[in-house]
């Protein structure tokens, strides 16, 4: 995906007004956007609890500690830098590299990121309300395969390089 069009190109106008407006909306409560949507993806999908293994316990239990709320509002800011490269393929592909250099070891997988991208989704039809739209909805999710996609085939560039290594 990220190889075959630029994230210009696979965004049309109106998908990337729409990501950025309604980031204008979120990034204004980042805390509770964040910490709905890790609830969420942990209790949709709680094996996925496996890559942060510093925010849940040894009984696989979410600590709803202040790390969880910093990961949380890390995570929301990484998500708005992406919205502030939405309109830049060079800028926009540092940031793919970015998150791929940052998720490498994780060896994250294609089920996973299309795991998080429905937890997001249920955290922006909640945090949006009646602002939010099927469209919205749609856009970000395009959005966010565009970035995890093309992270997943960074990865897998760098990986397939390091002997031993394989990518799930």
């Amino acid at each position: 995906m990220g190889a075959q069009n630029s994230i210009v190109e696979y965004m049309n106008v109106e998908e990337s007004q729409m990501i950025i407006t309604s980031w204008t909306y979120l990034k204004r409560n980042l805390h509770t956007c964040g910490i709905t949507l890790f609830l969420t993806f942990f209790g949709e999908f709680p094996e996925n609890t496996k890559y942060f293994k510093d925010i849940v316990d040894q009984k696989d239990h979410v600590k709803t500690d202040q790390y969880l709320v910093n990961h949380c509002i890390k995570v929301m800011r990484a998500i708005g830098r992406g919205v502030d490269c939405i309109k830049s393929q060079e800028d926009f592909q540092k940031y793919i590299i970015e998150h791929a250099s940052i998720h490498l070891e994780k060896k994250i997988t294609k089920k996973t990121y299309e795991e998080f991208i429905g937890a997001f989704s249920n955290m922006l039809s909640q945090e949006l309300g009646p602002r939010y739209s099927n469209d919205i909805g749609q856009a970000w999710e395009k959005f966010l395969r565009y970035l995890f996609y093309g992270s997943l085939e960074y990865t897998r560039k760098l990986l397939k390089d390091l002997p031993g290594s394989s990518m799930v």
